[in-house]
């Protein structure tokens, strides 16, 4: 559901005040992106180690608070998070997703078992890559130790032609607006169709 995925982690970061300017430089993000399917129409890019690592992050202790979040009601990213592509395709007249997926990197290494076990879920093979399968039907496979993707809800058939077409390709205008998350180092930035962006940090 969209309430308990991509919007969650909109809701917790968005409810953080910014303090300054953007920090840093988020490198990387343009190949996350290239692990969100192509007919995405919806992109959230978050830069979560430069959010946590702030100085308002780390007097008001967001990564605890990301984490004992997590630990209550997993979410869509872990807090060992360092960077992540959201993308949907979002249905507008419903206001809901007909499908979600995430690219991350973790700052630490993760057994596909480990994960597995923290969604309820079974370890698989697709395409050659470690992957696990939740009850609803998401696929989260290992690109690298460090680096995942996830997709669904999907079959199994769609989500080896996922896996098979990357690096997928968007729309001119949303690869402009990573080329913007990596030029500026923005922390927080969504873009949707081709018509619309907002930077949840400059609010």
């Amino acid at each position: 559901a969209m309430r308990s995925s991509i919007c969650s982690i909109l809701l917790f970061f968005s409810a953080f005040t910014p303090v300054s300017t953007l920090l840093g430089q988020s490198e990387g993000f343009s190949d996350l992106a290239q692990k969100i399917p192509d007919d995405a129409n919806l992109i959230i890019a978050v830069n979560a180690k430069s959010l946590f690592q702030s100085p308002l992050g780390r007097e008001e202790g967001w990564r605890e608070d990301y984490a004992d979040a997590f630990e209550a009601s997993p979410l869509v990213l872990p807090p060992s998070t360092n960077m992540a592509i959201l993308g949907a395709e979002l249905d507008i007249e419903a206001l809901a997703p007909r499908w979600e997926a995430v690219a991350l990197m973790l700052d630490q290494a993760t057994p596909v078992d480990k994960i597995a076990k923290r969604v309820d879920g079974f370890v698989d093979t697709l395409a050659g890559y470690n992957s696990v399968w939740t009850r609803k039907r998401n696929c989260i496979v290992e690109m690298s130790p460090r680096s995942f993707a996830s997709y669904g809800p999907v079959s199994r058939q769609d989500a080896g032609r996922w896996i098979t077409k990357l690096p997928h390709q968007h729309s001119p205008f949303l690869r402009e607006a990573i080329r913007t998350i990596e030029a500026n180092g923005v922390q927080i930035r969504m873009a949707r169709s081709e018509e619309h962006t907002s930077e949840l940090q400059s609010r």
